[in-house]
């Protein structure tokens, strides 16, 4: 009888189990032939593997491999264990067993039987699952290849590494596997939609207090900024929203005094002339803010309150030693300003943190004032360490803050940078995913951005790549499209923007996909739901060839080519193509905005008033309809302004309030790739 639970088990899954070490030295000694092995099996399953080194293991069939036993002195898994299962795989198909590489599929853990919980997971565990389910807890769930169970109330995650096999699962707490908390994950399985890829699960939560005065008192005071405009708010109103920031903490509304917070800071960045100023980034803060105060009023569940109001765990915290692991240099350009973000994984908490800086981009420079985003990437962000080097090295720090958004700002004590060896298998969940199915149920019921945690890279990940295929420029998206798959044979999209200053970059990605024997290994990535399946806007990737790992950032690598290797557009851009009418209708959208919440209502002037009736012209030949009518409403109430004397702009600063949103709302679906009817 073939054991399937051992033929299941990939590289990945052993190292999870054992340690990288351990596996890679009983691959040596299986791959080596120097070692023959007998083996028996009898009838119930029980595997008996004798070495010809001396090394008798034996696989009982009603036990994990955990359980296995070794004549060897070793009293955990060891590596004989490990090399007997790599050879039962190899000789398993000669005796009438499985292939040896096993397809897998999606499958659902919900449908694990009490009965086999029972037999595995002894009662005073059952009993602590129980308690926990029925205090609260939020759950991401994940059905995939090998599904995850993410607990976001509690920390942690669980992975199911054998179908429907409650003894092969992988949990970071301190208890034996399976733990407590697999009940627990196999319980809120079979609380998600069965037809749901992935999703969000709140079990028995107990409902919370709005605090409706608050928020009311909040949103009476961004009305008010609107009204002055951010570039006369008077010094009393900003004292009033620091107070405001302090008084949200105590309702348990963490996420929205950061928003509070950022707006200030907008403010003061204004005030000193600072490059961290955008006036795109205050009406994305107040849209931020309005989504989350109503779904924090109408508490419909679709989203959990955990995400939209954020925990008391999280706030700023001390550092003491860590190993940061460089993920990629990220870019993001706004009017007025570029901001680089250096990404990095902690190796002890899997925590993702970042290190940034704005850099002044005034909208009226020419190109050639304008520095590439290569050479952006040669600043120090701290002593000594470019955005560059942090992308691409790992950084031991002894002592350091970070906040609750994942920023992370090093201590007076000394640090090192040095080069990393990629080896990015050892990198650790949540950033690290197996699959793209797994990627796919996460994003299934992902919520909006505007209501998820405000932590640094909530949709950055990365996995695997088994293959990659059809590398080409799409001309009409000005990108770099190419097509992705994993072990599993599922396909994902990666997709890159062409940018004037990104040009080297651009150049050097499109070099390494086209060029042999260099193969993908890893992509860090941005990743979203686009409209023809998975999309992957990359941060870095991972090359491996005969003489090692290379790292490519693709926003601000120095272009390379070798003899025969022409770039794709030499120094010279691409030829300009028409803009895409719902993007414009966006751009214009959000830029009348700023100007708004920068001058304020009562400085508007009849000029205004006639560029908000072409938005509204636009806006209805670009098709959109229910997105036109908050414009029509503050059109018709900014031209009020020029016949009035005493003109109320309460009115007109709830249609930007609206606005605001809507904007946040296309923005979030054009990054994807997506389409927008009748918005």
């Amino acid at each position: 009888m073939p054991r399937h639970d051992l033929l299941a088990l990939t590289i990945d899954d052993l190292v999870l189990l054992a340690n990288r070490g351990l596996v890679k030295r009983a691959q040596a000694e299986v791959q080596s032939g120097a070692l023959e092995v007998a083996l028996d099996e009898n009838r119930s399953g029980t595997l008996t593997l004798r070495w010809s080194d001396g090394v008798t293991c034996t696989l009982p069939s009603d036990a994990p491999l955990a359980d296995g036993r070794c004549t060897c002195p070793s009293t955990t898994l060891c590596r004989h264990l490990l090399r007997s299962v790599l050879a039962y795989q190899q000789l398993a198909p000669a005796h009438g067993g499985a292939p040896a590489t096993p397809t897998s599929s999606v499958w659902d853990p919900g449908a694990i039987g009490d009965d086999e919980l029972k037999t595995y997971i002894p009662r005073p565990k059952r009993a602590a699952a129980r308690r926990l389910f029925d205090a609260g807890q939020v759950i991401e769930l994940a059905r995939s290849h090998r599904p995850v169970a993410r607990f976001h109330s509690l920390g942690g995650m669980v992975r199911f590494l054998v179908r429907g096999d409650v003894r092969y699962t992988h949990c970071e707490c301190a208890e034996p596997d399976p733990c407590s908390h697999v009940p627990l994950a196999v319980w809120a399985f079979r609380l998600l939609d069965p037809h749901a890829p992935g999703g969000f699960v709140t079990t028995s939560a107990a409902a919370i207090v709005v605090p409706s005065g608050l928020l009311d008192e909040v949103e009476t005071a961004l009305r008010e900024v609107l009204g002055s405009g951010l570039a006369n708010v008077p010094r009393p109103l900003l004292d009033r929203l620091r107070r405001l920031e302090a008084a949200c903490p105590q309702e348990g509304l963490i996420w929205p005094a950061d928003i509070l917070a950022d707006l200030v800071q907008q403010a003061e960045a204004y005030a000193a002339h600072d490059a961290r100023f955008t006036p795109e980034r205050v009406v994305e803060l107040l849209g931020e803010w309005c989504m989350r105060s109503d779904a924090i009023k109408a508490d419909t569940g679709a989203v959990p309150q955990l995400f939209v109001r954020g925990t008391p765990s999280d706030r700023t915290s001390d550092v003491g030693f860590a190993r940061l692991i460089g993920l990629g240099c990220d870019v993001r350009v706004q009017r007025g300003s570029v901001e680089l973000t250096a990404l990095m994984q902690d190796s002890g908490s899997g925590a993702l943190v970042s290190l940034s800086r704005a850099f002044a981009d005034p909208p009226d420079a020419t190109p050639d004032q304008r520095r590439s985003f290569r050479q952006l990437a040669q600043t120090l962000p701290i002593k000594g360490s470019s955005f560059a080097a942090l992308g691409a090295g790992q950084l031991v720090a002894k002592g350091g803050k970070r906040t609750p958004a994942g920023a992370f700002t090093p201590g007076r004590a000394p640090f090192s940078l040095s080069p990393q060896t990629y080896a990015w298998e050892t990198l650790r969940a949540p950033v690290l995913v197996d699959d793209f199915a797994e990627l796919v149920a996460r994003n299934a019921a992902a919520a909006p951005a505007g209501l998820r945690p405000r932590r640094v890279g909530e949709d950055v990940i990365v996995c695997p790549v088994a293959s990659m295929e059809a590398v080409t420029f799409n001309a009409a998206q000005q990108a770099l499209e190419a097509v992705l798959r994993d072990r599993n044979g599922d396909r994902a999209a990666l997709v890159h923007p062409y940018t004037a200053r990104g040009h080297d970059g651009f150049e050097r990605l499109f070099g390494l996909l086209r060029t042999r024997p260099l193969e993908l290994r890893f992509v860090c990535a941005h990743a979203r739901r686009g409209p023809r399946g998975l999309l992957l806007a990359p941060i870095s990737l991972l090359f491996e060839s005969a003489s090692g790992r290379i790292m490519c950032q693709p926003w601000i690598d120095a272009q390379e080519h070798t003899g025969e290797e022409a770039g794709l557009f030499g120094n010279a851009p691409p030829a300009a193509v028409s803009p895409d009418p719902v993007a414009h209708f966006q751009q214009q959208l959000a830029t009348a905005l700023s100007e708004l919440c920068l001058l304020g209502l009562q400085a508007v002037d009849e000029q205004a008033s006639r560029a908000w009736s072409e938005i509204v012209r636009c806006g209805s030949a670009a098709g959109f309809t229910r997105a036109i009518d908050p414009a029509e409403r503050l059109s018709a109430a900014l031209a009020s302004r020029q016949r009035s004397l005493q003109w109320d702009e309460q009115a007109a600063a709830a249609s930007v309030l609206q606005l605001a949103v809507l904007s946040n709302v296309m923005s979030e679906v054009l990054a994807s790739g997506g389409g927008l009817q009748q918005a």
